[in-house]
């Protein structure tokens, strides 16, 4: 799974402070097996790919509270 983030309701600093906690909480979901977040040269987007061992298990970690 591919995920662009754009900080359009949030600075760039808190996106860049909360960026860490994401990779670490997902990381630790057992479905994950590889996270790692990209920041653009270009503009102030995140790029994050999150690999799971199957679509069941992105499935759960999609339906799981993203805070």
């Amino acid at each position: 799974m591919i995920v662009n983030i754009q900080p359009q309701h949030i600075s760039q600093q808190d996106l860049d402070n909360i960026t860490p906690s994401l990779v670490d909480e997902t990381r630790q979901d057992c479905a994950c097996f590889k996270y790692n977040c990209y920041r653009s040269i270009d503009d102030e987007s995140v790029m994050e790919v999150i690999m799971f061992e199957s679509a069941a298990g992105r499935q759960a970690h999609m339906n799981s509270l993203h805070e």
